[in-house]
């Protein structure tokens, strides 16, 4: 896996990103090709995510992933870069609303029942 500094001509990696980075904490569920991993978010923003690995086979550089957020809706992109447990995913750029759909203060009741399933779920598997 090569250093994100060696290869400029690759996006969204977190020296290069634009966008404001919002901090967050949450649990999610990152969907590669090869497994399921349980994540950790560490910070968003439009243009991509920032997850800490906790468990699970980690994706490849490049390789398109699908991130299932607490409240059941999925995020599409594209692993950036990997550094340690670190992994950076890119979205594309015609991305909308990405940080409305991870924060619960505009979420209703079905998103906090979704949240207890969640949790649920990812206590059985561990």
């Amino acid at each position: 896996m090569g250093s994100r500094e060696e290869d400029p001509g690759i996006g969204s990696g977190r020296e290069r990103r634009v966008d404001k980075r919002e901090p967050a904490r949450d649990l999610v569920e990152l969907h590669s090709e090869r497994s399921i991993a349980l994540a950790e978010l560490l910070d968003v923003s439009q243009s991509g995510i920032r997850l800490r690995l906790r468990n699970g086979l980690q994706p490849s550089e490049f390789e398109s992933v699908s991130i299932r957020l607490v409240g059941g809706s999925y995020l599409s992109g594209v692993v950036m870069w990997i550094e340690g447990a670190e992994i950076g995913v890119g979205f594309p750029k015609d991305r909308v609303e990405i940080l409305d759909s991870l924060w619960p203060e505009t979420q209703g009741a079905a998103w906090y029942r979704s949240l207890v399933e969640f949790q649920i779920h990812n206590e059985r598997n561990d």
